[in-house]
């Protein structure tokens, strides 16, 4: 039952480059198991969504809710009579208690719920954010908040129901062992910064195509957008959607609820989605308009342009064709080789023919009509000194941060750590025997170190040796520094009893869908050669080109041009492809290379630049071409040879079909699982 907003109307367009969904779902393990076990990627991001959640805890937390029975339940007016709204009811930090949605009879979800989640629960992107901000967000996406939080509550509940519980102990141990240490290591640590401007320096010399930019752009941009909005009934099925799009369901440009009111420059086919068989109320679609409207479209950019060319401003012009004030904003650098980009933009962008402070023509592309100014070049070269020191240094200091971690739990198992050493060189010890212990509560026995690795009679017969392999086990250094970090009181601090629940939930949620997904879950030999049928461009090996190469390196900038016209001069003089090899034999600066007469065997065109890779595609075997640039490289190319593209054999390919079908079929019965759950959510309050 979601209220659906009124459609967007033109020209309220706003610009995206690349298509982010809100929310992530942590990705199901890739096998199918008959018993749980939650995949070590998950628990490290709840570990990781929970040390977050513990540092913003340090700040004041609001106390648990208890909701008073005279609470507003889809309250539709406020005291003035006025209308309700989701804007309405998060920017009044006076509003008390309201319900934002009710799920079946028994749950509600409130604006305090949603202020909780958006602090302590929500995605990384979201995470900290007020009510207040929240209120400036369209209605439909504070609703995709609202049921994912409300449909991961209830799957943690189906698996509270299922005995996750019990399942799902070790890991939230495990949870609890890495977060309570994490805290307790990370707070203690500051590592020393090694790294002098000096070392710096010879490692960019070094790796230079590491801090080597991409040359760039920043634009101003006005898009007329020919696609129209439209927004799913209850009663729409997938035919009538058919129907509206004028019976071709591949022009339909598919959307998900928080991705609305966003439009983009990117291509069709870096962005639409195949129409799903199951469609949903309150979903968003973008269909093509018609001929007749497009043509429109088409004379009121032509007309914005006429302004422009008189001398008008971008932005006045954008501001009373009704353009948002953010829609006008600069956008980039947008480096080159950026597949978001539409062709026709990029090649209009990209050109040197378009100056600084120019501005194109109308640019066609699928989705409309652009009118671009260009604001800035940015030169591609090595990255600024300051900022990839700053890079260097922060990434050393994590790599200082985890190794103090480390030594810092390994000092504290050698100091902790008792050992029997009659039980440890029993090579005929039981299993029930005690080998080591920390304290009278931690210890472990023969069989404890059997389950972590084997029995210690296959190990060195040295009793110094076996000590060392016991310390150096992770599981005996978690549950040593977990003891440690909750004799000083880690586990007091606001808020970690909030992040151990919500890592339960989580490993709850996850619990639960997989059994769902085990059960409707189905492969064979059948259905498995449909799918590589149906995707068959995925496992069409690209076309390879037979190239030869000579490149040159240029030190340093300035002597990029000096390198560039050596270039030219040898293409000049080549006219077979044995001049070219002897060419190569004599210039190429890599040994490899230049030993091979310039010889690359068969290779892709998109292994360089896309610069490159355009030329290679386009242009005829048997001539040089270039010279290009790589980084610090630049090049001559031959080509010899070209071997077309071809589907490969499925035998060949099988592992992969069965991994990209089990990921795909996991996703949409993930999405399927969660859509079954929220049938029953009902979003208050009531929009008039």
């Amino acid at each position: 039952m979601i209220r659906r907003q009124a459609p967007i109307k033109h020209p309220e367009v706003k610009l995206m480059m690349k298509v982010i969904p809100v929310f992530h779902t942590p990705k199901m393990k890739s096998t199918i198991q008959p018993t749980f076990q939650i995949a070590s990627p998950c628990l490290a991001r709840i570990l990781l969504g929970a040390l977050l959640f513990l540092s913003a805890c340090d700040r004041e937390s609001p106390p648990p809710i208890a909701r008073p029975p005279q609470q507003q339940h889809g309250a539709s007016t406020d005291s003035s009579g006025a209308p309700l709204s989701y804007a309405s009811i998060l920017a009044d930090e006076h509003a008390g208690v309201v319900v934002l949605a009710r799920y079946g009879d028994g749950y509600e979800y409130t604006n305090r719920d949603l202020a909780e989640y958006l602090q302590f629960l929500a995605p990384k992107p979201l995470r900290g954010m007020t009510l207040a901000e929240a209120a400036t967000r369209p209605a439909e996406e504070i609703q995709d908040w609202i049921a994912r939080a409300v449909s991961d509550r209830v799957l943690a509940g189906e698996g509270r129901r299922m005995g996750g519980e019990a399942a799902t102990a070790e890991n939230l141990e495990d949870f609890k062992n890495r977060l309570i240490i994490s805290f307790l290591g990370a707070e203690g640590i500051t590592p020393p910064q090694r790294l002098s401007r000096e070392d710096a320096q010879r490692r960019m010399e070094l790796n230079r195509g590491d801090y080597t930019l991409a040359p760039a752009v920043t634009i101003q941009h006005l898009f007329f957008s020919t696609l129209q909005e439209y927004v799913l009934r209850p009663t729409d099925t997938q035919q009538s959607i058919i129907d509206a799009s004028g019976g071709d369901p591949d022009s339909i440009w598919q959307v998900r609820d928080a991705e609305t009111r966003r439009h983009w420059l990117t291509s069709r086919e870096s962005f639409r989605l195949a129409l799903a068989p199951r469609v949903r109320a309150g979903q968003r679609l973008l269909i093509p308009m018609a001929p007749e409207e497009r043509r429109a479209i088409r004379k009121q950019a032509e007309e914005a342009m006429e302004q422009l060319r008189a001398g008008r401003n971008l932005e006045l012009v954008g501001a009373e064709l009704g353009f948002a004030a953010e829609a006008l904003e600069p956008l980039g650098p947008l480096p080159a080789g950026d597949t978001a980009l539409a062709p026709e933009i990029y090649n209009t962008c990209f050109a040197p023919e378009l100056k600084t402070g120019e501005t194109t023509g109308v640019i066609e592309t699928e989705t409309g009509f652009h009118i671009i100014r260009l604001l800035a070049r940015q030169p591609g070269g090595l990255t600024p000194f300051e900022t990839a020191f700053q890079r260097m240094r922060t990434e050393e200091e994590k790599t200082d941060t985890d190794q103090a971690v480390y030594a810092f739990l390994e000092d504290l198992c050698r100091q902790s750590l008792t050992f029997d050493e009659a039980t440890l060189m029993d090579d005929q010890a039981t299993s029930e025997r005690v080998v080591a212990r920390a304290t009278d509560e931690l210890q472990w026995t023969i069989g404890d170190l059997m389950r972590m690795d084997t029995h210690p009679k296959y190990w060195r017969r040295n009793v110094e040796v076996r000590k060392e392999r016991i310390r150096g086990f992770n599981e005996i250094r978690s549950q040593i520094g977990a003891a440690e970090a909750r004799r000083r009181g880690i586990q007091e601090r606001p808020g970690y009893q909030r992040a151990i629940e919500a890592a339960r939930d989580s490993l709850l949620a996850e619990y639960a869908l997989q059994r769902l997904i085990e059960k409707r879950f189905t492969e064979n030999d059948t259905l498995l050669r449909a799918y590589y049928q149906a995707h068959i461009d995925r496992y069409t090996a690209p076309p390879l080109y037979d190239l030869y190469e000579i490149a040159k390196e240029a030190p340093s900038p300035d002597s990029v041009q000096r390198i560039r016209q050596q270039l030219t001069q040898i293409k000049d003089s080549i006219a077979s492809l044995e001049a070219f090899k002897t060419q190569a034999l004599q210039h190429d600066f890599r040994a490899y290379i230049r030993n091979a007469t310039g010889h690359r065997d068969w290779t892709p065109a998109a292994y360089r630049t896309p610069e490159i890779e355009r030329a290679i595609t386009s242009g005829p075997t048997g001539q040089v071409l270039g010279p290009f640039t790589h980084g610090n490289e630049h090049m001559l190319i031959w080509i010899e040879a070209v071997q077309p593209a071809r589907p490969q054999p499925f035998e060949d390919v099988r592992s992969t079909v069965i991994e990209e079908r089990r990921d795909e079929m996991i996703r949409k019965l993930e999405q399927e699982i969660r859509e079954e759950r929220l049938r029953r959510l009902d979003f208050k309050p009531e929009f008039p």
